[in-house]
């Protein structure tokens, strides 16, 4: 008959690797480890009771209850120690962490002017001062830019903002990955709005 030891001894060494990088697994582990050492006791007793020559079962039970006990307490042992890889993973998550707060983006100390088009110039007005930008609106003619979208463009409404006073920035110079024009606080923008209605339905 095959002995089950060397399948234990190579079953454990398994839970000890797999329990090396995770705190949850280790207490799984020690879970599982009671559990087993309680049935493996009632299985015992209850083997005693009937007064059962082979007690093979619950004693095998109980080794590995104890093994899986051994590997939790070592697990623990290692989650503390700066060489474990479950405490390098952890450093260098935080280290990660601190270089992307740390970095610096071109886009730093501007604000994302908004797309103003078809926006209330009230609404314009309110956004850009919010954002401590400053608004200079100026009557345009919209006509061209309702023909091409054959839309009509209400009195009051914006188009977008003029390019002056702002900087375009791509993807990768901005912290939230969103490309567009930007203004430093206290620039003035320009916005041309509707008088009239324009019609290019």
């Amino acid at each position: 008959m095959e002995k089950p030891l060397p399948k234990i001894i190579i079953a454990a060494l398994i839970v000890i690797f797999i329990a090396n990088y995770s705190d949850t697994l280790t207490v799984i582990i020690f879970l599982i480890s009671v559990l087993l050492f309680i049935y493996g006791l009632v299985m015992l007793f209850i083997y005693l009771y009937q007064k059962r020559q082979n007690v093979r079962l619950p004693s095998i039970i109980l080794i590995i209850s104890f093994a899986l006990f051994v590997v939790s307490l070592s697990s623990g042992v290692i989650h503390s120690s700066e060489d474990s890889p479950y405490i390098q993973q952890i450093i260098k998550g935080k280290n990660k962490k601190t270089e992307e707060e740390n970095k610096t983006y071109k886009s730093d100390g501007y604000e994302k002017v908004p797309n103003t088009f078809l926006m209330k110039k009230e609404d314009v007005e309110k956004e850009l001062t919010d954002l401590g930008l400053k608004v200079r609106f100026f009557d345009a003619n919209l006509q061209n830019e309702a023909d091409k979208k054959r839309i009509l463009i209400p009195e009051d409404t914006c188009n977008k903002a003029e390019t002056d006073n702002t900087r375009y920035f791509s993807e990768k110079d901005t912290p939230d990955g969103e490309s567009g024009y930007y203004a430093k606080k206290g620039a003035t923008i320009i916005i041309g709005y509707a008088t009239k209605d324009y019609d290019g339905r």
